[in-house]
């Protein structure tokens, strides 16, 4: 059960990683479009 739970973990952090860099994207962009508009 602990490789298990390993992967879990890891699987959640890939996906907060994920959401993350999602959202630090969209300020990005949105940064942008309101520096250059």
């Amino acid at each position: 059960g602990h490789r298990k739970a390993l992967a879990g973990k890891q699987g959640l952090e890939l996906a907060a990683d994920c959401h993350l860099s999602r959202i630090v994207q969209v300020r990005f962009l949105r940064c942008l479009s309101v520096k250059y508009a």
